[in-house]
């Protein structure tokens, strides 16, 4: 009864910024940290700053910091794929981004497609390019450069793949 009861006042008001709110989340935070974990040796860390470290350091090495431009021989997963990048597309993939690529990509997202945390969705952009356009290409064209993006563009985007 007591769980139901707990169940029907979550539903009720769970997701409003309550006390309820605040205090379920203030519950859940303990459970969802990482106390301790294995590095890539095997040895168990404890301490709060070498779990951060280790954290960092392998999305670091996964994500890698500068652009690999080393094409890696990869044939023996070849018969589990359907196509490989051939050595032109892969070529034509490490060429600079031009600004008409940019402005054709940005105008092809559809125009009520989500909102950014602003609150504007791509429709404005688009109406207001001769406004904003130069700085999205230069935004655009700095990621693609330097591999870093924005913090304010990062949180408004799933996923950008340099091409």
């Amino acid at each position: 009864m007591l769980q139901q009861r707990s169940k029907l006042q979550w539903l009720k008001g769970g997701d409003q910024c309550t006390r309820l709110f605040f205090r379920e989340v203030a519950a859940r935070r303990p459970a969802l940290r990482v106390i301790q974990i294995n590095n890539s040796r095997g040895e168990l860390l404890t301490s709060p700053q070498d779990v951060r470290n280790e954290f960092i350091g392998f999305y670091e090495q996964l994500l890698g910091g500068t652009r690999r431009r080393v094409v890696v021989q990869l044939d023996h997963l070849r018969p589990w794929t359907c196509h490989l990048v051939t050595e032109e597309e892969g070529i034509a993939m490490l060429q600079p981004v031009s600004r008409d690529e940019i402005k054709t990509a940005f105008f092809d997202i559809v125009e009520d497609k989500a909102l950014g945390l602003d609150g504007y969705s791509s429709g404005f952009f688009k109406a207001a390019w001769l406004i904003v356009g130069e700085e999205m290409i230069k935004a655009i064209m700095e990621f693609f450069h330097s591999g870093k993006i924005l913090k304010q563009l990062n949180a408004t985007l799933i996923t950008l793949i340099p091409k």
